[in-house]
């Protein structure tokens, strides 16, 4: 017997032991045909082994396009896990993507191989040792949309801590639980005296500083709404600027900072942030006219008001520094500076969310070093990117953060002033009282941990000599930790956080791969498909007339059930973290349109489906009056 044939002889044999109702010659046959498929067969799993080992190699070599699930930044393209999560081995450079995944040079070796050791806090011993360029990292709490669940809040603050920031900055809004002639304007469901102090005394038991923000000039559409209120704005069609001037307007400001202070005092204030940005509109009123007469420029009045309200703070928060956004105070007259001495009031806040800082300079800084000796930097995690972003861009926020670190390194290099105290991270949750959503806290949450661990690294002076791709991917590898993320490979260049656990985890996986995967798919599929173009278009529904065969290729694409199920799960995870009322405005947002959408078009198919005979054609096509329609809209414009 030959040996290949040995173990088909030996079914044969045990087989034809056996009563068999067929001869010998016929079970002989038979088995070696069963022989053939079992060699097949084997060879078939051979093949697939092979493919499926083939395939794990692909990862590091495949193009991106052909995995197009995800958008932005997990990454820009769906990447498996393994891809995801990549090694940097040999300071080799992945061949589709500019980013390094190895050591560029000897520093940058030289970190990766200390990696394990670097801390994650700014040590108090060496901050007045000249050893950091800034000694507070700061991150921004925007409780004007979407405002956390205390016990939400209070792990948020926790994660914070264990990220390394040295403090928070709370933008209270209508969450703060204000009393007497301000009570009216707090929300129905602001925080509790209780619950903010509950917030204040867990950051303060986690080391962290507290820095209040009462916008005192602009963006103050939070009071100004308000028919109560609403004598105080600057211009009637603009509940945004308060009057300059009048001296109602200033004792409300002063109340709601006596407020704030009252609440944050027990827990010590070292800042406080009056706001003052975007004014776009002020000095129409008639209080900041008649100022007009003893003043040269509006803007000098203005100045005027930034100061009195800096000073009443100073005054009752017992001595806190005061800090003011920059952007309206730039273009102010440095004469005004000097004669109103801003330089022992003010700590400016340079605010820049682009990712190559297009409006910061050396010459803005030399200019505002002259009357602001210590200044801010500002960076952002969330909400800086689009009014009505839905879905993390990590790599965005991530640029804007290291182009602030190399920006801040280079600009210590060569000029000694104006001298930056901290960055504060700022985490938007609408762009103004009255806009949209931005981003939720859960999805801005691996953001959020990667720019602190940035942030931490630019501040120490001994890794100056970083590059900027290894400070992101030691960025990442810090954050993996912090974010609980299961065991991956040393040193990551991309941050894959579906199985960490982070607060806010199931709520983030919900968003950014099924709800974002989902409406990609389907928006995408309503733009291109040919069939809903050419057969479910409005002319079809209007009319009555389209092709049931193409129609039904259509059925099986619109599955208005698979979102309506992602919407119903998202909400559920979201009533742990957020109030009802939240739930509801950012299902109502981001996904509700959506949906509607698709239940509309699922409706009119299955309308036109049920129709057996078509009118004659030409049809009497009715179309709106444009004309008259747009005459009626300029006269309300004018108006």
């Amino acid at each position: 017997i030959r040996p290949q044939a040995l173990p088909g002889w030996i079914i044969v044999k045990l087989i034809s032991m056996c009563k068999f109702p067929y001869s010998r010659r016929r079970r002989e046959r038979l088995f070696h045909q069963l022989w053939i498929y079992l060699l097949l067969a084997c060879g078939v799993m051979f093949l697939i082994l092979i493919t499926l080992f083939q395939e794990k190699e692909r990862f590091v070599l495949v193009s991106e396009t052909e995995f197009p699930i995800f958008d932005d930044p997990f990454p820009t393209t769906y990447r498996p896990p393994e891809q995801v999560v990549g090694l940097i081995s040999d300071g080799k450079m992945d061949e589709h993507s500019s980013s390094i995944i190895g050591p560029k040079t000897d520093a940058d070796a030289n970190i990766l191989s200390i990696l394990p050791n670097i801390s994650l806090k700014l040590d108090p011993v060496l901050i007045t040792s000249g050893q950091y360029h800034y000694t507070n990292i700061i991150v921004h709490f925007d409780l004007k949309g979407a405002p956390p669940k205390v016990g939400y809040f209070l792990s948020l603050l926790q994660l914070v801590a264990d990220a390394g920031a040295t403090g928070i900055l709370i933008e209270w809004e209508d969450m703060f639980p204000w009393s007497g002639e301000l009570e009216m304007v707090k929300s129905t469901n602001a925080y509790t005296v209780a619950e903010v102090q509950l917030i204040l005394k867990k950051a303060q038991s986690l080391g962290l500083e507290v820095i209040p923000l009462v916008q005192t000039f602009g963006h103050m559409e939070w009071i100004l709404k308000y028919e109560e209120f609403r004598f105080l704005r600057d211009d009637d069609s603009y509940p945004q600027v308060i009057c300059l001037g009048n001296k109602k307007a200033m004792n409300l400001i002063k109340e709601a900072i006596k407020q704030v202070v009252d609440m944050h005092l027990p827990y010590g204030i070292q800042h406080f942030h009056i706001g003052a940005d975007e004014a776009f509109k002020y000095g129409t009123c008639s209080d900041s006219v008649r100022l007009l007469k003893k003043f040269d420029k509006i803007e000098d009045i203005a100045m005027k008001h930034i100061v009195a309200v800096a000073k009443y703070a100073m005054s009752i928060t017992e001595g806190a520094k005061i800090l003011a956004w920059h952007d309206m105070i730039k273009t102010f007259s440095p004469t005004t500076f000097r004669d109103l001495e801003v330089d022992k009031l003010l700590e400016l806040v340079i605010w820049d969310y682009s990712e190559q800082l297009i409006g910061v300079s050396d010459d803005l800084l030399l200019t505002l070093g002259k009357d602001f000796p210590k200044v801010w930097a500002s960076s952002a995690y969330k909400g800086a990117n689009f009014p009505a972003a839905t879905f993390a861009n990590l790599p965005h926020y991530e640029a804007n953060n290291l182009h602030w670190l190399t920006y801040l390194r280079e600009y210590r290099r060569l000029h000694k002033f104006p001298h930056f105290e901290g960055i504060i991270i700022t985490g938007w949750s609408r762009y103004d009282h009255m806009a949209t959503l931005c981003e939720l806290l859960p999805t801005g949450t691996p953001s959020k941990v990667v720019n602190i661990q940035i942030a931490l690294i630019g501040a120490d002076k001994q890794y100056d000599s970083l590059s900027k791709k290894t400070v992101s991917i030691v960025a990442k590898t810090l954050a993996n930790q912090i974010l609980g993320c299961e065991e991956v490979p040393s040193y990551i260049q991309f941050l894959d956080v579906r199985e960490c656990k982070f607060p806010g985890r199931e709520v983030y996986n919900t968003i950014e791969y099924w709800l974002q995967s989902n409406l990609k798919h389907q928006e995408q599929f309503l733009r291109d498909s040919m069939e809903i173009s050419g057969w479910l278009s409005r002319y079809n529904y209007v009319y009555n007339i389209s092709q049931n065969w193409h129609l039904n290729n259509i059925k099986f694409e619109l599955r208005p059930r698979d979102l309506y199920s992602i919407s119903k799960r998202l909400g559920y995870q979201m009533r742990g973290l957020f109030h009802v009322e939240t739930v509801d405005e950012f299902l109502y947002t981001k996904v509700d349109p959506a949906l509607q959408k698709l239940i509309s078009y699922a409706m009119a198919l299955n309308r036109l489906r049920s129709i057996r005979t078509y009118e004659r054609r030409p049809f009497k096509i009715i179309r709106k009056n444009f004309a008259a329609i747009l005459e009626q809209l300029e006269q309300e414009q004018n108006d």
